[in-house]
């Protein structure tokens, strides 16, 4: 999970500024519950990133509001980078999250902490190893 960038949150609690991008292929069984942890955190629309190659079942990301992309899938940095070149993003911080993860509150809260009293120059945050 990167940042470059909510059931039980309140109004004070909620990201403001994060769009979540979440790029899948063959993602079908897990999709839901990572559009569930991030459902209603972000003001912004979640922007899901499909592969032509196998589209799957689109009304689970509809469900959710989603901006659906398709891009032929050649490698992840190239769907990134057409994710962030080519999808209606209006929000300061982009969070790509993997369609077999999602964000507990707890995480939720501390991510949206630090986007909103980041440092001017801090360009990134990522966690994990």
């Amino acid at each position: 999970m990167a940042l470059q960038a909510v059931r039980g949150l309140d109004k004070a609690q909620m990201s403001g500024d994060i769009a979540v991008i979440i790029l899948t292929f063959n993602e079908e069984q897990n999709i839901a519950q990572a559009l569930r942890s991030v459902s209603g955190w972000t003001n912004e629309n979640i922007h899901s990133r499909f592969s032509k190659h196998r589209i799957g079942r689109l009304d689970i990301a509809c469900r959710y509001g989603c901006h659906i992309a398709v891009n032929k899938f050649v490698n992840y940095a190239k769907q990134r980078n057409y994710a962030l070149d080519h999808l209606p993003i209006r929000s300061e911080w982009v969070l790509f999250l993997d369609a077999d993860e999602w964000l507990p509150d707890a995480l939720k809260r501390e991510i949206s902490t630090l986007a909103r009293i980041r440092p001017k120059k801090m360009d990134s945050i990522s966690t994990g190893s």
